[in-house]
């Protein structure tokens, strides 16, 4: 009766059932290192997904599932506050419809590896009811999948900070573009390193744990020549970014103009009906009622959305409507577009599955085996009239205005470099425009203005430039130090609030009340490490000022604050020292720790130096890590081939009863890495468990 159940309910929502996609499971082996790693071999491709869904379950199902729900609009019922915040998110948005509505653009081939990963996560939730979080999941379908992709690429494309202004009627700030956090790219090719090797460093700055938390695996498919390790989000069905036998890539959030707003002239009488070419159309009316935990009940909350021809739309606070129209919710084949990156096998094949133009966003820094190194600001970007100002608020009564989804500037018009003579690349969620040596950057106008690349540098890219062209060439272990670095250049510069030195670099006796601090920070040599009270004092100041800056819907943003509010956050955070801690000289070690379970451990790094860590409150006046340095993996390539290390900031499971909870802090609090490698014989001769999924 359960089956016959399950089934009726697959056929009513178009997925197909648990186990009617034909999969031989005994054909896939999976293969667990010594840190528990998964190496995945499999004849198929349609095996290889189901494995990769099934070790991903394995390890880290709570931060699948909480895309799903989120998708699903019931995150909220599971994480409270935070959780809603989501789940208004991704019905904002639109995501769960437009997975819909879009899903039948993928190919046939992909949608049959839809239908076996989400078979995989079905047959492991059937196997372990006890760990999902409400009753009513299962079955989980491919829309589940498809609206997650949309979700996470919504939030690459950086809806979210636009979404900050709308609803807290910061509408003059939609202009601003500038990251909070970021991520880090490099690659040095042969002219720049003493052994004649590529080194590339795989270095995104991401969330610790959750949805969007870094997840390693190796993939190996004999029908399609995948063999890719790397990391990728909990119910990704492919490598994000990583490294083959041939070639290895890495990803950075870039900060182009990805999303448009508009503001709807609205009928003066009757109700949700907005001007559009002359005519009164009507805003379809998107209810949304969630439940939010609080304790041990669930409250109902309710909000009502909006859609125009546009798209998404709110009734902001200041009387108008507003819509959103960015790609990340529009473009299902993302997803797809990363498989076929997968299966590339040279940088010809790899830009050819980039031409596809269905990423809808970030950097990529690419190196090979043959010595090639490209960059690209990648992305998907509407032909846009130019007779309007895409970067402030758009009339919403024209057609003008308004693109069709596959109006596209095509990938190979996009801000993309190959083989400069510099022989370096790099991006640190800084200006496309500054991605290698001063002679070699595309210049701005060389490519659409439209597009609105950002012109920035932060103090990650000032730096790393600085280091890369320190030397004319590196060794491997002076290319981990730059990878590794956690200095701040001169007069503290940051570009969120440019006038921290009016402060920190003022002259003895400038500001007599805080003497004694500004004592410490001008002996600082601006290396955040662990044992720096100095270091401790800046990462505690400079989370206060974020605190303040997201407090008055100010991120992201840049320019100068009053000095007089900047000394109001600096005694703030003298009193928290002196309050939790009896002193102003607090190590950074102290004040920021590692943690994981009922474990504890000194951090080090700060917001925008290179090895960057960004902290959340923990407890008796500590913080703790939360974003930033994550997985990282560095890759040596030569003709003979590629060399891997890499990292997880915690290890390979979220289950506090695995082994592979928490093995890998003592290598990444230390700046080690663990050698990994692709080679088969190699993997099956040191494995520690090798089976089949179920």
């Amino acid at each position: 009766m359960k089956v016959l159940i399950l089934s009726l309910l697959f056929l009513l929502t178009g997925t197909t059932a648990i186990g009617q996609v034909d999969v031989n499971k005994k054909e896939i082996q999976i293969v667990r290192d010594q840190w528990g790693v998964p190496h995945i071999y499999a004849k198929t491709d349609q095996q290889l997904v189901y494995g990769l869904a099934w070790t991903t379950c394995e390890d880290v199902f709570d931060y699948l599932l909480e895309s799903v729900l989120a998708v699903r609009g019931r995150l909220g019922e599971v994480k409270g506050k935070d959780g809603a915040v989501m789940d208004f998110i991704a019905h904002f948005l639109g995501v769960k419809k437009n997975a819909k509505q879009y899903h039948a653009e993928l190919s046939e081939e992909y949608q049959q590896l839809i239908k076996t990963y989400v078979s995989a996560i079905n047959r492991y939730a059937e196997l372990h009811p006890e760990e999902l979080p409400l009753n009513d999941l299962t079955p989980f379908t491919e829309t589940d999948v498809t609206a997650g992709y949309l979700l996470a690429m919504s939030l690459i494309n950086n809806v979210q900070y636009e979404l900050i202004r709308l609803f807290e009627n910061k509408i003059d700030q939609l202009e601003a573009h500038k990251p909070i956090a970021g991520s880090n790219a490099l690659i040095l090719n042969s002219t720049r390193t003493v052994d004649g090797k590529t080194y590339l460093a795989i270095n995104s700055h991401q969330p610790l744990e959750g949805p969007y938390s870094w997840y390693e695996a190796h993939l190996n498919s004999e029908e399609s020549g995948i063999n890719i390790l790397g990391g990728t989000f909990p119910g990704g069905m492919s490598i994000f970014h990583g490294a083959t036998p041939n070639h290895a890539w890495a990803h950075t959030v870039n900060w182009p103009d990805f999303t448009d707003v508009y503001r709807l002239t609205m009928h003066p009488t009757d109700k949700n009906r907005y001007k559009y070419d002359g005519d009164w159309k009507a805003l379809e009316v998107r209810k949304k009622t969630i439940k939010v935990k609080v304790g041990p009940i669930k409250i109902p909350i309710s909000r009502t959305f909006y859609w125009s021809q546009y798209g998404a739309t709110i009734k902001a606070k200041d009387g108008n409507y507003y819509s959103v129209r960015l790609p990340g919710n529009m473009e299902v084949r993302s997803s797809e577009e990363w498989f076929l990156l997968n299966k590339a096998q040279n940088i010809e094949e790899f830009k050819a599955a980039l031409n596809k133009g269905w990423m809808a966003g970030t950097n990529i820094v690419y190196g090979d085996i043959h010595d090639n190194i490209f960059f690209i600001s990648n992305g998907i970007f509407p032909n846009r009239d130019p007779n309007y100002n895409w970067m402030g608020i758009l009339p919403g009564d024209t057609s003008a205005t308004y693109y069709e989804r596959s109006n596209r500037i095509p990938v190979q018009e996009l801000l993309q470099i190959t083989n400069p003579s510099s022989g370096y690349l790099f991006n640190t969620n800084h200006s496309p425009f500054k991605a290698t040596g001063d002679g070699d950057n595309i210049k701005p106008n060389e490519v659409d203005p439209l597009i609105n690349y950002s012109t920035f540098d932060n103090n990650r890219s000032v730096r790393m430039k600085k280091l890369v062209e320190s030397r004319e060439k590196h060794t491997y272990e002076q290319f981990k130090a730059i990878k590794y670095d956690k200095a701040f250049e001169a007069d503290f510069y940051t570009y969120l609030v440019t006038n921290l030195s009016d402060i920190f670099c003022a002259a003895p006796g400038t500001f007599p009340k805080y003497e004694t601090t500004l004592s410490m920070l001008r002996d600082w040599d601006r290396i955040s490490s662990a044992d720096s009270p100095a270091a401790g004092f800046m990462a505690l100041f400079t989370q206060f000022m974020l605190d303040d800056l997201l407090e008055t819907g100010e991120i992201p943003r840049t320019g100068p604050l009053p000095v007089d509010r900047l000394l109001d956050i600096f005694e703030k955070t003298e009193k928290h020292l002196k309050r939790h801690f009896g002193s102003l000289e607090v190590p950074l070690g102290e004040i920021m720790r590692h943690v994981r379970g009922d474990q504890s451990y000194p951090a080090q790094g700060i917001p925008d130096v290179i090895a960057a860590m960004y902290m959340v409150k923990h407890k008796k006046g500590r913080f703790k890590t939360h974003v930033g340095e994550s997985y990282i993996q560095l890759v040596q390539l030569s003709p003979e081939g590629v060399k891997i290390e890499s990292v997880n900031c915690y290890g390979a499971s979220n289950k506090e009863d695995s082994p592979h909870f928490d093995d890998q802090i003592p290598l990444f609090i230390n700046e080690q890495l663990k050698p990994m490698t692709l080679d088969k014989e190699e993997i099956f001769r040191n494995a520690a468990r090798i089976y089949n999924p179920f």
